[in-house]
C-alpha cells in the first residue's frame, strides 16, 4: 500500500512531517519524512508518475530513521497541471 504525502503549496522550509512540495530550487519534489521529519529531494534514480507514485521506493537518507516505503505524492496530478 505504502505512505501518502500531502501536498503543500509553500516553500521547502515549511513542510510538515507527512508532506511534499515541488517548490524547489532543483526542480524535483522534495518531500519531509513521516517518521523523522528530514527534508529531502525525491533522489533523481526515482520517477514519480502523473498519479503521484513514487518509484522505486522512497528511504530516507537520514541516519538512524531507517524509513524505506511506497510513496505517493497525494494531488500530484493537479500540482504538476497548474
Amino acid at each position: 500500500m505504502g505512505e501518502r504525502l500531502n501536498r503543500h503549496l509553500g516553500p521547502v522550509t515549511s513542510l510538515l512531517p507527512g508532506m511534499y512540495t515541488t517548490e524547489t530550487m532543483s526542480g524535483r519534489p522534495a518531500v519531509s519524512c513521516k517518521r523523522c521529519g528530514g527534508i529531502y529531494d525525491v533522489p533523481s534514480t526515482h520517477t514519480v508518475d502523473v498519479e503521484g507514485r513514487v518509484v522505486p521506493a522512497l528511504a530516507c537518507p537520514y541516519e538512524p530513521c531507517g524509513f524505506l516505503d511506497y510513496v505517493t505524492l497525494g494531488d500530484y496530478r493537479e500540482e504538476i497541471l497548474r
